[in-house]
Parts: C-alpha cells; sequence; structure tokens
C-alpha cells in the first residue's frame, strides 16, 4: 500500500514542478536546469517503485495483480510494466522527462506543455499506482501475445522515437513564436533530433515487424492495423524530412513534414490505444479519455497557427526546387494511410488490408520509378542488365514464375544502383542499399508467398513446395504459466518444432510458432488443432513458405544503421588560423 502512496505522491510533485519548468524563458537558466533534474528524478523513482512492485510482486498495485504473475522470469515482470496502458503510459512520461535533460532550454517551455497534458492524463485518468485490498488473489500474469523477448524493447524504442519527434517539433516552435527569433533557426540544431526519431522509428518498426511474423500465426510482415500504420507514417515524413537538411536555414517544407510527423503521432498513438479507434494494440476500450483528445486536437491547431505564421504565400512555396516527385509522393502516401486510419471516426466504416494491398502498396512501388527519370541512359543499361541477372538467379533458386514482379524488381535494382553513382555519403548509401533490399524483399514475399494446411499423424508425411512434411514425434510439456503439446516436424531439410498452448488463467488456447529463417526461403509452422480420426490423433498444421522475407528485416537493419552512423559522424573541418597552424573544428 505504502508503494502506491509513494508512486502517487512522485507523480504530483513532477506535475507541480512542470509550470515552472514551462516558465523557463522567465526564470535563470540555472534554476530551470535544477528544476527538470527534479522533475526526472520524481518521474525516475516512481517508475523505479512500480519496477520494484512488480519484481517482488506486489499484488497490492492493481496492475501487478492482472499483468504479472511470481512464476514469470524477472525481465518478463520488468516487461509487464509497460504492457497496460497505466504502466505503458509511466513509461512514456518517463522517456518525455530523459529526453526532456537533453533539450535545448528555449525548446524546453514548449516541450513541457506536452509533459504536462500526459502527465495530468497519467495522474488523472490512467493513475498505475491503483491500491487493491488485502486479499487471496491469482494474479493472471502476462498476455500471452506479449509473452515475447521482443516486448523487452520494441515499446520502448518505439515510444522514444515518437518522443524524439515531439522534441523536435517543440524545437521548431519554439523560435516561431517570436518573428525575430525565425530566421535564427538552422538546420544543424534540428538534424539530431529529426535523426534521432527517425532511427528510433526504424528500429522499432523492424523489431516490431519481426515479432508480428512469429506471433499468433499472423505469418505476414505488415498487417495493416491502425496502431501499425500510426508508427509507418511518422517514420515516411520524416524520411523525406531528412532529405531536406542539406540547407543552411529549414525550409518550409521540412517544417512541414517534421509538423505532420507530430500531428499523427500526436493524435493517432493515443486515438488508438484508448480504444476510441479498434486494434489488436488497444490497452484499453474506454472514451472517458475523450477530453484529453479534444485538448489534443487544440495543440495542433495552435501548432497550425504557428508553422504559417509570417509564412510567404504557399503558391511560391510550392514553387521552389524542393518540390519533387517523390516527396510529393511520399507525403500523398502518408496522408492515404492516415485517411484510411481515422475513417472509422467520421464513418460506420473499417478500412481493411485489401484496400491498403491495392492502393498503397502500388503507390509505395512507384517510388523508384520516379527515381529512374535521374539516370542517364548509359546508367540505365548497367543497372537493368545487373537487375535482369540478379533476377535470373533468384528464379533460379526459387523456381518459382517471376514475370508478375519482373519490371517491379528491376526498378528497385535500378534504384539502388543509382543511389551508390551519386556522390554521397557511406552511410546514405548504406540506407539506401537498405532500402533496395527491403523492396526487393516485399515484392519476392508479396508474389510468391504461399500457405498450405494439411492433417498428419505421428509417422505420416505430406508433400508441400515440393518437400516431404513429417511429424516425427508429439510431446506433452507442463509450466506453471500453460501446457501444451510441441511437435517435431520434418520439412524437407529444416527440422522445426511448432506448439500448441493451453493458458490456464486466461482460458485460451493459443499456436506458438516455429519457423526457419533461411537467406532465400524461410519455413513457418505452427499447431491449429488436435482432431480424432478413425480412434487415431491427428494434428492440423498451418504451413507457410516467404521467400526472401528475411530480407525485409536485413533492409530495415541496414537503414537503421546507416542513419546511426550519420548521427555519430563527427564532421571535421580544417581550418588555418594565418599562422600556418592546423587547427580541426569539431
Amino acid at each position: 500500500m505504502m508503494l502506491c502512496e509513494i508512486g502517487n505522491f512522485l507523480i504530483f510533485l513532477a506535475l507541480l514542478l512542470l509550470p515552472f519548468q514551462a516558465l523557463g524563458s522567465f526564470l535563470n537558466h540555472f534554476l530551470v536546469s535544477r528544476i527538470r533534474t527534479v522533475h526526472f528524478a520524481a518521474i525516475a523513482f516512481a517508475y523505479g517503485i512500480l519496477v520494484f512492485g512488480f519484481l517482488i510482486h506486489d499484488t497490492g498495485i492493481l496492475g501487478v495483480l492482472l499483468y504479472s504473475s511470481p512464476d514469470h522470469p524477472f525481465y518478463y515482470r520488468i516487461g509487464s510494466t509497460w504492457s497496460y496502458h497505466q504502466g505503458s503510459m509511466l513509461l512514456w512520461m518517463f522517456l518525455m522527462s530523459l529526453v526532456a535533460l537533453k533539450l535545448p532550454l528555449r525548446a524546453l517551455s514548449v516541450f513541457s506543455f506536452f509533459q504536462m497534458y500526459f502527465l495530468c492524463l497519467l495522474y488523472f485518468k490512467a493513475s498505475p499506482f491503483i491500491e487493491v485490498p488485502a486479499g487471496d488473489f491469482l494474479s493472471r500474469g502476462i498476455n500471452p501475445l506479449l509473452e515475447d523477448t521482443a516486448l523487452l524493447y520494441h515499446p520502448p524504442i518505439l515510444y522514444m522515437g515518437y518522443i524524439l519527434n515531439f522534441a523536435c517539433w517543440s524545437l521548431i516552435c519554439s523560435f516561431l513564436l517570436r518573428k525575430k527569433d525565425i530566421s535564427l533557426l538552422k538546420t544543424k540544431d534540428l538534424k539530431p533530433w529529426i535523426l534521432g526519431s527517425w532511427i528510433a522509428l526504424s528500429v522499432g518498426l523492424t523489431s516490431g515487424s519481426f515479432w508480428a511474423f512469429y506471433e499468433v500465426g499472423w505469418g505476414g510482415w505488415w498487417f495493416w492495423d491502425p496502431v501499425e500504420n500510426i508508427a509507418l507514417i511518422p517514420w515516411l515524413l520524416l524520411l523525406g524530412a531528412l532529405h531536406l537538411l542539406n540547407s543552411e536555414r529549414p525550409s518550409f517544407h521540412l517544417k512541414l513534414l517534421v509538423f505532420l510527423s507530430f500531428s499523427f503521432t500526436f493524435l493517432g498513438v493515443f486515438i488508438v490505444r484508448m480504444g476510441i479507434i479498434r486494434s489488436i494494440h488497444n490497452f484499453t476500450q474506454t472514451f472517458d479519455n475523450i477530453i484529453f483528445v479534444k485538448i489534443g486536437i487544440c495543440f495542433i491547431i495552435a501548432s497550425i497557427f504557428f508553422l504559417f505564421r509570417n509564412q510567404e504565400p504557399l503558391k511560391h512555396v510550392l514553387r521552389r526546387k524542393e518540390t519533387n516527385i517523390p516527396g510529393l509522393l511520399g507525403v500523398s502516401i502518408s496522408l492515404l494511410i492516415g485517411i484510411a486510419t481515422f475513417l472509422p471516426l467520421f464513418l460506420r466504416v473499417e478500412v481493411g488490408p485489401n484496400f491498403y494491398k491495392q492502393v498503397i502498396v502500388p503507390l509505395c512501388m512507384l517510388y523508384p520509378i520516379t527515381l529512374m527519370f535521374s539516370l542517364s541512359f548509359q546508367q540505365l543499361k548497367i543497372t537493368t542488365v545487373v537487375g535482369l541477372i540478379v533476377i535470373m538467379l533468384l528464379y533460379f533458386i526459387e523456381k518459382q514464375e517471376w514475370i508478375l514482379f519482373f519490371l517491379l524488381l528491376t526498378f528497385s535494382l535500378n534504384l539502388g544502383f543509382a543511389l551508390w553513382k551519386t556522390p554521397q555519403s557511406k552511410s546514405a548509401n548504406l540506407s539506401h542499399t537498405g532500402l533496395l533490399i527491403f523492396l526487393m524483399g516485399v515484392s519476392f514475399n508479396h508474389f510468391l508467398g504461399s500457405e498450405k494446411e494439411i492433417a498428419l499423424k505421428i509417422g505420416d508425411s505430406g508433400v508441400f513446395m515440393g518437400k516431404e512434411i513429417k511429424i516425427e514425434s508429439v510431446k506433452i510439456i507442463q509450466t506453471p504459466i500453460y501446457k501444451g503439446e510441441i511437435a517435431k516436424l520434418k520439412w524437407g531439410d529444416a527440422t522445426l518444432f511448432p506448439e500448441r498452448r493451453y493458458y490456464q488463467n486466461y482460458n485460451s488456447i493459443r499456436p506458438k510458432v516455429s519457423f526457419s529463417l533461411g537467406i532465400f526461403t524461410t519455413y513457418y509452422a505452427y499447431i491449429t488443432d488436435r482432431i480424432e480420426k478413425n480412434d487415431e490423433q491427428q494434428w492440423v498444421i498451418h504451413l507457410q513458405s516467404h521467400p526472401l522475407i528475411s530480407w525485409i528485416w536485413l533492409g530495415g537493419i541496414l537503414m537503421a544503421l546507416g542513419g546511426m552512423f550519420s548521427f555519430f559522424k563527427k564532421k571535421l573541418r580544417i581550418l588555418s588560423d594565418g599562422n600556418d597552424k592546423i587547427v580541426i573544428d569539431v
């Protein structure tokens, strides 16, 4: 009980400090620095108390009772602190206070208003320190869907990407507040925040995509769920913003992309996670927090006012050279995804995956085509020949029909080689190569992926994708969390161990996927059912074959690495001080 009282007090203390932090421009800078340090310490201690409560399994805290179990290893108990709405909000505030420590003081005032918004939501509507009266209660444990090591890193990294996005927009707004300060904003001041946000989102999306691949038998790498869409949109917009960082002062297009990214993040993440839009990622299904959504819309409207304040007419802006076809295509894709995601708010219509596959995916594939127009005829011939050779090689390995995606892969290869031919940094070339590999993985998996269900008993065999499938044995397993059965499945040269688990506390049966991740082909299997036939037991196995799907995550990793190399790269300028002495300016 004492833990809840201390935790709530620390959150309240942090809330009281924020108005003083927001008035930083009127206070002594030394004092403001100390205030934000104390604010961080209060949030950090509050979060530490929550983690401690989960580690010792203090069932006096409601979140511990509902989402943790003493049978889980300690790292799952730590991950359980952000596996539900209230706990994830406290993690969000901890990360926000951490970023605030590094934010320039002039941007801290704007950022503090965002902190107050979420901290009010945390304290008044979503406190993780809700006391439970003493009693002999049975803890349910973590949701089976979240019982994975990806829970330990995917949500925090993704949250950090969102929060750095907030920080970047706060920095822009701090210069837009006063007319005389607008000209003082430099692109180099924005680059670390934009790049940091994009890197975190890249890592978060890649890890989340891989997690989704093998969880609950989805078998794909993207499912166009509202939460997935809201994470993708800022990534796309910031990707466009990264290509506008070459000028000394940020252009209107750069500020607009950051604003749109911020807006989609602000509205989207919390609307879908509060249950206003149905999603498999929903933490709660309540409309009690609608007042906070309205306040958030007011923040967006105020941001629009500052964005267009003292801005030259839009018709002149659109004539600038920064306006290009690939950039407009990226913004169009983002807006289409956003409209489709938020449509259920206004109409009783839910947009399914077919819309994205038929509209968004072809638009994404137009991106490399638009860049082909910058190639010389000689480059076009060389890259087309190379593309043909690579496609022939992959066809020989996969033994699959390739006519449908022949042009698509050629265009993707053209993009990659064209970008390598242009004079860019190695970090940019690494990221663009990652994009090339990503597009190839997407196209192969989209056109050549296949699946099949087959019922087998122990010792029986079948055929799929030209390879023998055989169940060699089935073993019954029992743990404190679940009981189930695990099969030893031979699929050609690969050995898989798909499971079928029964979780007693949740009264649910869930499959556990087994897969063999390969460079060219990934084999994937899980048990869907057990049936009795002719007095013999048979297991229904769902099989999937995914050609080049591993290239999707390899491409994501390379893109993130390219961003990291650019982020940590030190630019050295050799100057002369007039006395033949060399000065290195870092």
